[in-house]
């Protein structure tokens, strides 16, 4: 937005100046009243080619602004908050599972997966590799009673963020996630919302979808 308001105003200075060189009477006529302009048809020929050159340079120099107020508009600004979502499936890696003195289990798992993001105006790559860490506890009777971890995300660039995210309900239904920060152009990044677990997609289980949505704050630049 300070960018936009910025452009606003050196176009405003553009038009301004330009019209004071076009027309002197611009100002009030403070200066050019004594001395009445000559109908058209006196101007000299080089009068009028360089009115003509002075009307071209103000038509060129409002137009280059206004593109870039344009442009400034639909380029994600820091500090902007943006819509993210995308789909992951998943496989895992390794599981362990550590039976407790009150029955309930313990088990860690670590998982590899493809994650798609839709596309944004934060205009982040869309797929990405991420590799995450979870750990999940069950009751006695094995239903889900806390489910957290932790993911690393890495797009085509070699650039990171970090995730974690975290379901307290058996069905997973209330999942939430939160980045802050990473590597890159993740760097000083922020963001949060909800996740969904939709499910294996093999019958052993070791394989499954799921999806997220929420908002990225994108950094603020460094001074």
């Amino acid at each position: 937005m300070a960018i936009q308001l910025t452009l606003f105003h050196f176009a405003v200075f553009i038009i301004f100046v330009n019209t004071s060189l076009l027309e002197p009477r611009f100002w009030g006529g403070i200066a050019y009243t004594a001395n009445v302009a000559p109908p058209l048809n006196s101007i000299s020929k080089e009068r009028a080619v360089m009115k003509l050159h002075k009307i071209s340079v103000l038509a060129l120099s409002t137009a280059f602004v206004l593109t870039a107020i344009f442009a400034a508009g639909n380029v994600a600004l820091a500090g902007t908050t943006i819509p993210t979502s995308g789909q992951a499936v998943s496989t895992v890696t390794s599981s362990t599972a550590t039976p407790l003195a009150d029955g309930s289990t313990l088990i860690k798992r670590t998982a590899h997966g493809f994650w798609i993001e839709d596309p944004s105006a934060a205009n982040f790559p869309s797929d990405k590799v991420a590799n995450c860490n979870s750990t999940l506890l069950l009751s006695p009777a094995g239903v889900p009673i806390v489910w957290k971890g932790i993911c690393s995300v890495t797009d085509i660039h070699g650039d990171v963020w970090i995730a974690a995210f975290s379901a307290t309900k058996p069905d997973f239904s209330d999942c939430n996630w939160v980045v802050n920060g990473g590597t890159g152009k993740y760097s000083g990044l922020t963001g949060s919302g909800q996740c969904a677990f939709l499910g294996p997609i093999t019958a052993d289980g070791s394989n499954f979808r799921s999806s997220w949505k929420g908002e990225w704050v994108l950094p603020e630049p460094i001074e």
